[in-house]
């Protein structure tokens, strides 16, 4: 199972996300099966922080609003972590640790075919949902999932995020 809402207010925080995104080092990662133009992954937690003090009340805002619709009394979020990528780009199958739910948010997705791909325990068939720029998603974190092979000429950025919910 997986959640999923547009977060309202994505085109008015996009360029400014983007900008701060921009101006983080961030890191090349290439190695085994995954190329991933930037991400500030593994950088040190306070590289996220300028996108963080954005995108993080806006998204605590619409899980309140889903508090009345399922049993948790608050969400406590773990990390914050962006990816950008590019053609010939891709992330394989991983699952999350030390976290009970993990979310995306879709910054920039210019392609529905290029929306993260998950699977559904123990099954591992590919869950089925539409996505398009400016959806936010979450889904358990051992649902193994993964970005598939960039083929156009265009670029994604999502902002990753693992939290717990109790």
């Amino acid at each position: 199972m997986i959640w999923h809402f547009q977060l309202k207010e994505h085109k008015k925080i996009k360029d400014e996300l983007l900008y701060l995104i921009d101006k983080c080092k961030g890191k090349k990662i290439k190695e085994l099966d995954d190329n991933i133009s930037k991400t500030d992954f593994y950088q040190p937690n306070k590289t996220s922080e300028p996108y963080r003090k954005i995108i993080e009340p806006k998204i605590i805002k619409s899980f309140n609003e889903l508090k009345k619709n399922i049993a948790v009394e608050e969400f406590i979020f773990d990390n914050f972590w962006f990816q950008q990528y590019y053609k010939g780009d891709t992330h394989q199958w991983h699952t999350h640790q030390k976290s009970n739910l993990s979310g995306i948010y879709f910054l920039e997705l210019p392609h529905e075919n290029y929306k993260t791909e998950i699977r559904r325990f123990p099954t591992d068939k590919l869950v089925k949902y539409r996505a398009k720029e400016g959806d936010v998603i979450f889904f358990p974190s051992f649902f193994s999932h993964r970005s598939a092979k960039i083929e156009l000429d265009l670029r994604k950025t999502v902002i990753a995020f693992n939290f717990d919910a109790r």
